[in-house]
């Protein structure tokens, strides 16, 4: 992972017959900017939201999930008149930058992922 720029894991949970499927996305980067990341997650908001397509559903803040700090949001995007969210997570640790991504349409399976975030170390 050393040689790596960038490094992508992905989970999904199939539909079923009472629930939509969502996917957990968890990505690592190799982190030498220093810069603060609450500004960074801010700007990455605004980049979203200014295109048109994707509505603010939760403000960047801070949460504990687990021992780690993550500065979250929760972003929305309407297609085919389904609301679908996308909860995102972003923490720094030992020079890396992971951002996890949780995309959903129903809160049960918001909540089944953030069962597994719990239970994943992160370095």
């Amino acid at each position: 992972m050393l040689q790596k720029e960038r490094i992508v894991f992905t989970l999904n949970l199939p539909p079923t017959d009472k629930l939509n499927g969502s996917a957990l996305s968890i990505n690592i980067k190799k982190d030498e900017t220093g810069d603060e990341l609450m500004p960074m997650v801010q700007r990455t908001v605004k980049f979203f939201t200014d295109s048109g397509a994707f509505k603010i559903r939760t403000a960047v803040a801070t949460e504990t999930i687990g021992k780690l700090d993550f500065v979250t949001f929760t972003l929305s995007s309407e297609t085919k008149g389904v609301s679908v969210q996308s909860k995102n997570y972003s923490l720094r640790r030992n020079g890396y930058l992971v951002t996890i991504s949780v995309a959903y349409i129903e809160s049960e399976n918001l909540s089944k992922m953030e069962t597994i975030l719990k239970q994943t170390e992160i370095f």
